[in-house]
């Protein structure tokens, strides 16, 4: 079978090197089309793992998760930072008094 594309490109495309209709190359188009089925296998194993994790979740019965909730909360509580002081609440009211009426004038 004889190739109807003229000499020059024909040996421009054995060597990989013919332009395509958007001016890319044999093998970019290739490496496009690897890159295409690394991202849908990315895609593909994601969407597995998410789907394991939500199974996981679901086999949690109603108690157990309201029993994790609660020895969650009183891990938090027991780590809580103190409240501020409230003792000083005055000290910095007098202090924005003060600027306010520096300002105003």
């Amino acid at each position: 079978a004889r190739s109807m594309l003229p000499p020059s490109l024909r040996s421009a495309r054995a060597r990989g090197r013919c332009s395509g209709p958007l001016g890319s190359t044999v093998g970019d188009v290739r490496l496009w089309k690897w890159l295409g089925v690394a991202g849908l296998a990315g895609v593909a194993a994601t969407g597995a793992i998410l789907v394991r994790d939500e199974r996981a979740r679901r086999a949690y019965t109603p108690a157990e998760v309201r029993t994790r909730l609660h020895e969650r909360a009183a891990q938090l509580a027991a780590e809580a930072p103190p409240i501020a002081d409230l003792g000083r609440l005055p000290v910095f009211r007098e202090k924005f008094r003060g600027l306010w009426r520096r300002l105003s004038r």
